[in-house]
C-alpha cells in the first residue's frame, strides 16, 4: 500500500531532490479522496506517469489502454485531489500530466466510512501491482539473461515483536531509499530500468489472539 513514499519518474523540471522528498507529499484523509484514489484504472495512470515519466492524455491512454477522452477525464480528477499535477506552461489541448513528489498516504479519519474507503483503495493498489508481476512472470522468457537472473520472488515466515517488524520495514526502506532519490534527481542511464519493489509483512496473528485449537485425532 502507499503508505510511505513511492518511487516517481524523474522530471527535469522538478526543483532539487532533497531527503524531504522521501515524505508522502499528498494524505488521503477523508472517504472521498480515498474513493478516488480506489480506481482501477486511476491507478493504472498513475503508475504509467512514475514509470514514464510525464504523459499526456493520449499517451498515457496508449499505455492502459483505454480512450484518450476516458483517461483525461480521470487525469482531471487525480489533479484536482492532488495525486498528480500539470506541467506548467503545457500546450493547454496536449496538457502534459506528472505525478507529484513525495508519495501518497493513506491516513483515514476515524469514521468507519474512511476506514472501508482506505481498505478499498489498499486493494485496487496491490491488485494492480500484482497484474504487473504477472505481466513480467509472462514476459520474463523474452528478457535478457542479466534480468531474468536479477528479478526476485521472495517469501518467508518469521515470528517477531512489532517492534521488531518495524524494523524490519525501517531497514528495507533504507536500502530502498538511495535508488529512489536517484531516479528522481536524473533520467534512466544505459542500462537501468523502471523496477517496481513491493515489500509487505502482516501479523497472522497477534499476541491476544490465541493459536488455532489443534485438529482432533482421527
Amino acid at each position: 500500500m502507499p503508505q510511505r513514499s513511492t518511487p516517481q519518474a524523474p522530471d527535469p523540471t522538478d526543483p532539487p531532490t532533497t531527503p524531504a522528498d522521501d515524505r508522502p507529499s499528498v494524505h488521503l484523509r477523508d472517504a472521498r479522496s480515498l474513493r478516488a484514489f480506489a480506481h482501477p484504472l486511476r491507478v493504472a495512470l498513475i503508475s504509467a506517469l512514475r514509470v514514464h515519466g510525464p504523459l499526456t492524455a493520449t499517451q498515457a491512454a496508449a499505455i492502459v489502454d483505454d480512450s484518450p477522452s476516458n483517461c483525461s477525464f480521470h487525469l482531471r480528477t487525480l489533479a484536482s485531489f492532488g495525486l498528480i499535477e500539470e506541467i506548467p506552461g503545457s500546450d493547454g489541448r496536449q496538457r502534459l500530466w506528472r505525478v507529484v513528489r513525495g508519495g501518497v498516504s493513506f491516513d483515514p479519519d476515524p469514521t468507519a466510512e474512511s476506514r472501508t474507503a482506505a481498505r478499498l483503495a489498499a486493494q485496487v493498489f496491490h491488485r494492480h501491482t500484482l497484474s504487473g508481476l504477472y505481466d513480467w512472470m509472462d514476459q520474463q522468457p523474452d528478457a535478457s539473461p542479466e534480468w531474468q537472473e536479477a528479478w526476485f520472488d521472495s517469501n518467508w515466515t518469521v515470528s517477531v515483536t512489532a517492534a521488531e517488524l518495524s524494523e524490519i520495514s525501517e531497514r528495507i526502506a533504507a536500502i530502498i531509499r538511495p535508488f529512489v532519490r536517484r531516479r528522481r534527481s536524473r533520467p534512466d542511464e544505459p542500462g537501468e530500468s523502471p523496477v517496481s519493489l513491493t515489500a509487505f509483512a502482516y501479523p497472522h496473528r497477534t499476541p491476544s489472539q490465541s493459536p488455532a485449537d489443534p485438529p482432533e485425532p482421527v
